[in-house]
């Protein structure tokens, strides 16, 4: 079926125009039932799910508007397709699906949150740092960092803490230090937690 825009013309009666305009009622009735419940049934107009088309580019926004869109992206290190959130006046376009989920992994939230973890082995009586970049053009603008000891491989433990050892714009290196009892022959891994903007 093909919509046909130019009927009725206004020397054409109703019966010249019959087919082709029960053909465009058709045509549009298909264009509608895309993503939609259909005509007379309870939730007619509804969503039962929604598909976006993939854009190259993030969709403007004015005062009063946010936009939902699937772009392409390389944040999680290979091209996928994303959803990212707009607020109004084309605030910063937030890819919130994109993220990695190894020991070295991170995750964005549509307010724009970003956290990163990360799993770090430390030989006991010693110190080891680590730098986690940032993926937004802002940088971290505030970044916690939170240790959790890990039980090493020896019988021993140890204290595991880290800290902000050098923090910019793109990024933050975490120093973590291993002391206090803890088997000197066996490595001993701690989790960080990094959350910043």
């Amino acid at each position: 079926m093909t919509y046909n825009p130019n009927i009725p013309q206004g020397n054409q009666s109703g019966a010249d125009t019959q087919a082709p305009m029960l053909n465009n009622f058709a045509s549009l009735k298909t264009a509608t039932d895309i993503n939609h419940v259909t005509f007379d049934l309870a939730d007619q107009g509804k969503h039962p799910f929604v598909s976006l088309h993939i854009q190259q580019d993030a969709p403007t926004t004015l005062v009063g508007e946010m936009a939902l869109s699937a772009l392409v992206s390389n944040l999680s290190g290979v091209q996928n397709t994303e959803l990212a959130l707009r607020h109004q006046s084309n605030a910063t376009n937030n890819i919130f699906t994109a993220g990695g989920t190894g020991f070295f992994g991170w995750t964005r939230l549509p307010s724009g949150l970003l956290i990163k973890w990360m799993n770090e082995v430390v030989f006991a009586g010693s110190d080891t740092g680590d730098t986690i970049d940032f993926v937004a053009a802002t940088g971290p603008r505030f970044v916690e960092i939170y240790a959790a000891f890990v039980s090493p491989s020896g019988t021993n433990t140890g204290n595991f803490t880290s800290y902000i050892l050098n923090y910019n714009i793109n990024a933050i290196t975490v120093w973590s230090t291993l002391r206090y009892g803890a088997d000197t022959g066996s490595n001993n891994a701690g989790n960080i937690l990094a959350i910043g903007i």
